[in-house]
């Protein structure tokens, strides 16, 4: 009876009023009474319940709203608490995640909190499937847009999903890469956590990747943790130029039409120079990487990348300037790698509608440029 009334949910077909939605609540609370950690079939019509509810309340907010009148929230935490199964932990989580959609304010996902230990725990486990599903959670739960269950980021947590990572696993790599990315995004303290499971080259389990035929979405998260992880910090800056993480990024970078990648190269080679030394300023330079800063700068309508892109060309052209203080060079060494990118691209933005962006840009067309672009710098004048 149960898959008769719920299983063509799944597929999208539910009635229109409220009625729907309460009894699937109240079958929920049932089946829960009756069990479900024990039997089989009642944990699969468990899940098929929830999974049901989860394509209906993202239909409309008064299912959804609904839901949460009725107390739906309870049996979804007991079940990410105490759940073994991958899929009914997945519909749980994603039903979780559909309640909280276009909700104003969404959901707070720190009432998980007593989920988490659950969670973790099946990241030892030996099956692929289970590991998906829960890599995917941990996803949604490491959202650096939200705020997160307690104690979720943990010593424990993030040695394990480095260890997957280098136990390379093409299925749970994709989720794993969200994951560190979204754990290395914002908050400092956790941010450390993850460093400090492998201290300086944190970034080394991404290279199992790069042995591997890899599609765009690999790449654009490969990059964007290397982005991440390279924040003006000179031992990282060192860490992915012996890794050859540098080198992989400008590579594809100067072969990539995709954007999206293009910005997150900018972005990584631009966070390395900000790390960098001298010596690592020649090494990057040389290994062309204005390439993606220029690229960036040309080919981008996103301001915050030009303002990253811009950042990374003002380092090197003022390591240039000390190069010609120190040693016996005539003129700034690094000037000519940036005209062989096309300086119009510079000038070109002195019109850009961002007046930051416009004035940094003459400035450092005035610095270390003026002969070149005297008439254009006259007329902006």
């Amino acid at each position: 009876a149960i898959e008769e009334k719920w299983q063509p949910l799944v597929i999208g077909i539910h009635s229109d009023d409220l009625e729907i939605v309460d009894d699937s609540v109240r079958m929920i609370y049932f089946l829960l009474d009756q069990g479900s950690h024990l039997f089989d079939q009642i944990r699969q019509q468990l899940s098929t319940c929830i999974h049901a509810l989860g394509y209906i309340v993202v239909e409309s907010d008064n299912y959804r709203d609904e839901a949460l009148k009725q107390n739906i929230l309870p049996p979804l935490l007991e079940v990410i608490e105490v759940t073994d199964n991958p899929v009914l932990l997945d519909n749980a989580m994603q039903t979780f995640q559909n309640l909280r959609l276009h909700k104003n304010p969404p959901l707070d996902l720190t009432i998980l909190s007593s989920g988490v230990p659950n969670l973790v725990k099946q990241l030892y486990s030996d099956r692929d499937d289970v590991l998906y599903e829960i890599c995917c959670c941990l996803v949604i739960l490491t959202d650096p847009s939200q705020p997160k269950p307690d104690n979720l980021v943990t010593t424990e947590m993030c040695s394990q999903l480095l260890e997957l990572l280098r136990n390379f696993k093409e299925s749970i790599a994709l989720p794993i890469l969200r994951i560190i990315g979204n754990i290395i995004t914002e908050n400092d303290k956790e941010r450390e956590i993850m460093i400090s499971c492998c201290p300086l080259t944190v970034i080394e389990p991404v290279l199992a990747l790069m042995e591997i035929r890899r599609n765009d979405d690999h790449d654009r998260e490969v990059c964007n943790v290397i982005a991440k992880l390279l924040g003006g910090n000179f031992d990282h800056t060192q860490a992915a130029i012996e890794t050859g993480l540098i080198s992989w990024v400008l590579d594809k970078a100067s072969k990539s039409c995709d954007p999206e990648f293009i910005d997150l190269a900018s972005t990584a080679v631009t966070n390395a120079v900000i790390g960098a030394n001298d010596q690592q300023i020649r090494y990057l330079v040389k290994e062309k990487a204005m390439v993606p800063i220029f690229s960036a700068i040309s080919e981008t309508d996103n301001s915050e990348t030009v303002q990253v892109a811009l950042t990374g060309l003002e380092k090197i052209l003022y390591v240039g300037e000390k190069l010609v203080k120190t040693e016996s060079d005539q003129r700034n060494p690094f000037c000519k790698e940036v005209c062989s990118c096309d300086l119009s691209n510079l000038e070109a933005l002195l019109q850009n509608e961002d007046e930051s962006i416009s004035i940094r840009a003459r400035t450092l067309l005035v610095t270390y440029f003026k002969d070149q672009f005297r008439g254009s710098l006259d007329h902006d004048n």
